[in-house]
């Protein structure tokens, strides 16, 4: 099967294309980030398969109906998981988040791999991440597991690149007191 021509469009390229009219330039983003998106609210959240899901529909709901807000000198990405998190966030706030299962989290780092974190993955390093608090865990993921720089990462979460940094050093300081890593960069 060949690719279509929109498979060698940039992200925000094909959004500008989409505010335009042309939907097909959609369909080529939602192929994109759909599985991406779907993996990164299952392991950021304790929501169900089902759950994830619905915020999924929700988010590329948004994408519709906000094109027009989009800034084509920002990157997608950073826009299209800054809505991810703000409809995790809503989620949180009504109640539909649960703890994760031991075994949705390995399956998570075993599936990152091909994203795989800056230190030596190792089991113990999964079950000291899965026991951070929500909010060093979400920061922890977006940096290392999903690549995201500090910027971005505070542009995601709506919050100071300051607190980004504190909330990283926090949870490296407790890796650190449990003798998993040596070394973890801050770039």
């Amino acid at each position: 099967m060949s690719k279509s021509k929109w498979s060698f469009f940039k992200d925000e390229d094909l959004m500008q294309h989409f505010r335009k009219g042309e939907n097909v330039a959609f369909d080529e983003l939602y192929h994109r980030y759909y599985s991406k998106i779907y993996h990164y609210i299952l392991h950021s959240t304790s929501l169900s398969k089902p759950d994830a899901r619905d915020i999924l529909h929700d988010v590329f709901t948004k994408i519709i109906e906000k094109k027009k807000s989009f800034d084509s000198s920002k990157k997608f990405s950073v826009w299209i998981y800054t809505l991810v998190n703000n409809e995790c966030r809503n989620a949180y706030k009504h109640s539909l988040v649960k703890e994760k299962s031991k075994a949705e989290i390995e399956k998570m780092m075993k599936n990152d791999n091909s994203r795989s974190l800056e230190i030596e993955q190792s089991k113990k390093i999964r079950l000291a991440v899965k026991n951070l608090n929500p909010i060093h865990k979400q920061v922890f993921l977006l940096r290392f597991n999903f690549g995201f720089s500090i910027k971005e990462t505070a542009n995601i979460l709506d919050i100071s690149e300051g607190t980004v940094k504190s909330r990283l050093f926090n949870c490296i300081q407790l890796l650190n007191k449990q003798e998993l890593i040596s070394e973890m960069k801050l770039k």
